[in-house]
């Protein structure tokens, strides 16, 4: 047994060691908490990516959808290019729209829906026949890209987004 002052002694050498303790175990586990913090910062981004391109992927389908709903108009190749100037609503019920003018309400409509995504542009090239290609670009980044290689080549370009279809 332990006399009294063999059991103060071993109390004085003791004395702070449980300070270093706690200072050492704060700072793993402030260590882990910035952990914690940047894996959820990466999954909010991974995520954010993952919506955009689901966008971009949503709303070239609807412009195949468009084209095959309008044979007549896609296979005389408008909407290869850029829109021309439409104020047609093709959607309302009392009007029946010619191809070629609903294809450019189709195309300045979609144009409308691709610029939901951050600098997006879009573009319809008509590939030979009844074959083309649907290129949706954007800046994922929003670090002001403005390149225009599909698919990226670099940090400078715009993320981009591209189906071939054929009507």
């Amino acid at each position: 047994m332990k006399s009294q002052s063999e059991y103060n002694l071993s109390l004085k050498r003791n004395k702070g060691f449980t300070m270093i303790e706690l200072l050492v175990s704060m700072l793993i586990f402030s260590i882990g908490m910035l952990g914690l913090g940047y894996l959820q910062l990466m999954s909010i981004r991974t995520n954010h990516m993952a919506y955009m391109r689901s966008q971009a992927s949503t709303i070239a389908y609807e412009m195949a959808d468009r084209m095959r709903a309008n044979t007549v108009g896609s296979l005389a190749d408008d909407y290869d290019g850029s829109p021309s100037a439409s104020n047609v609503d093709c959607e309302g019920a009392d009007e029946t729209c010619a191809p070629d003018v609903l294809a450019a309400y189709d195309m300045n409509s979609w144009l409308g829906a691709v610029q939901t995504l951050p600098s997006g542009s879009g573009v319809v090239a008509g590939l030979g026949g009844n074959q083309y290609s649907i290129t949706i670009r954007w800046d994922q980044e929003r670090s002001g890209a403005s390149g225009t290689n599909c698919p990226p080549q670099g940090d400078d370009d715009l993320r981009c987004f591209q189906i071939s279809v054929a009507l």
